[in-house]
């Protein structure tokens, strides 16, 4: 009983939580104003925002998924797309204020003091509830039972990805072949066959039944949903199609019709948008911060070596296309033909300057350029040379699928220590991998994170000459 009570209550958990962000975003409302005029006795103009908001807040709140189960989603993910929301109420707010020109009776540090303090509020809110409800499941409360259909391997695929996460309240209570093969590997109980799966669920009262089936095992899939056809009981697929490299994977629809996105680029619409402005601003005002230095170093340049100031490379950029990456020039001017050689350690075709430019990524500055012109960006996967792409789009899978955006000045790759030099084919391996977790993964946020990191720990490093 007590194990169910969570489960069979969670529209009353999901009701508190709206009530209570209703009267957070009021009462911090409140609380802004005592703080910014010193007093409680609150003007009927602005009871009436604060009602106002909390009414918009609950809609926006809602648009934005704030209140479905956050079961097998981040805490960092959870708390970015409330923040992001929050801000959408306060834009809303100020544009209602703008069309009916009242914002100029308010004060505009209130309302940056009432936004701060709501965030503060609702952050250690929402990370409160995941830490008892994260608790409470750990300790069998609240949990999902799941009957697990497909085959062996795919089987104790589901087992791994439940065990390693018990936060989530899942329990797998059994399987149920799809073929036969052996299942002596597999630790779960079996639980029947697929043609007696209405009555097993029944008998053992699951939530769940998830499909572990890959795209081979379609036609066994689509005879277990003919079985289940007549079931209430939520039923999820857990494709395994992994071997083949992802790039964020989702589900859109067209005319009504589900579609399973199985390569995709995050960065697209409003996403884009953001992206955009992003580069633009953070671009210029580093080139008005960093001009001085810029000017140092291409003195620099020019003095201890004969050559231009900037030297020209032939990259890939975003969908493939030929971009000309800026850099600090760092070699003796010198001509490889077709041939590209990376820079190695000790290499005698670096000049001096060149040595210390390369190794503390100074010769990388000019790249702001290239973002302001839109080529690049500041955050995303390192430009190679074109003929190592050449190269490695045969020898590692879903090579250019990094090429699905725009090249970046710094990356998720160069922050987790795989810059310089890729003498082997495991280095360029992880540095796709960590390419392609990024456009997986992108956000501002994390491209903000990134920003910081290079900042701490990603100028130097030991594979940088």
């Amino acid at each position: 009983m007590k194990v169910n009570f969570l489960r069979e209550h969670s529209s009353l958990i999901d009701a508190g939580l709206r009530i209570t962000d209703s009267a957070l975003i009021f009462t911090t409302g409140v609380i802004a104003y005592f703080v910014r005029f010193g007093s409680l006795d609150v003007p009927q103009e602005y009871i009436f925002v604060l009602l106002s908001s909390a009414i918009i807040l609950l809609y926006i709140f809602q648009s934005q998924n704030l209140y479905q189960s956050w079961r097998g989603n981040g805490l960092f993910a959870e708390m970015a797309s409330m923040i992001q929301a929050t801000i959408v109420v306060f834009v809303v707010l100020a544009g209602i204020g703008v069309i009916f020109k009242i914002s100029g009776d308010f004060s505009r540090l209130w309302v940056l003091t009432w936004l701060t303090i709501f965030l503060g509020f609702s952050i250690l809110l929402r990370t409160s509830v995941r830490l008892v409800l994260t608790t409470l499941r750990k300790h069998g409360y609240n949990t999902r039972s799941i009957i697990v259909v497909g085959s062996g391997d795919q089987i104790i695929r589901a087992q791994n990805i439940v065990a390693a996460a018990p936060w989530l309240g899942l329990k797998l209570i059994g399987y149920i072949p799809v073929d036969c093969i052996s299942y002596e590997h597999v630790s779960l109980p079996k639980l029947g066959e697929v043609g007696e799966i209405e009555t097993t669920i029944a008998e053992h009262n699951a939530d769940q039944v998830w499909l572990t089936t890959t795209f081979e095992q379609s036609q066994l899939a689509n005879s277990v949903l003919q079985h289940l056809k007549h079931s209430s009981v939520a039923i999820r697929w857990l494709p395994h199609f992994f071997d083949f490299q992802l790039m964020n994977h989702s589900v859109s629809e067209i005319d009504g019709y589900p579609i399973l996105n199985l390569s995709d680029t995050p960065l697209k619409g409003f996403s884009r948008l953001v992206k955009w402005f992003e580069d633009k601003v953070l671009a210029f005002f580093i080139l008005l911060i960093i001009s001085p230095l810029m000017l140092v170093i291409a003195i620099g340049v020019k003095m201890t070596s004969k050559g231009p100031v900037f030297f020209k490379q032939a990259r890939h950029g975003r969908n493939g296309q030929i971009i000309h990456v800026l850099k600090f020039r760092s070699m003796y001017v010198h001509d490889e033909g077709s041939q590209v050689t990376q820079a190695t350690k000790n290499d005698t075709r670096i000049t001096p300057i060149g040595a210390f430019l390369r190794r503390t990524s100074l010769d990388e500055l000019p790249q702001f350029i290239n973002v302001l012109q839109g080529n690049m960006s500041i955050v995303g996967p390192r430009p190679h040379a074109v003929a190592h792409n050449l190269h490695y789009r045969n020898t590692i899978d879903s090579y250019m699928r990094r090429h699905g955006v725009k090249p970046g000045i710094t990356g998720w790759a160069q922050v987790n220590g795989l810059r310089g030099e890729t003498d082997t084919l495991d280095k360029m391996e992880r540095r796709v991998e960590a390419d392609l977790h990024y456009i997986n993964n992108w956000s501002l946020w994390l491209d903000l994170k990134i920003i910081v990191l290079t900042i701490f720990r990603g100028f130097t490093g030991g594979n940088a000459y």
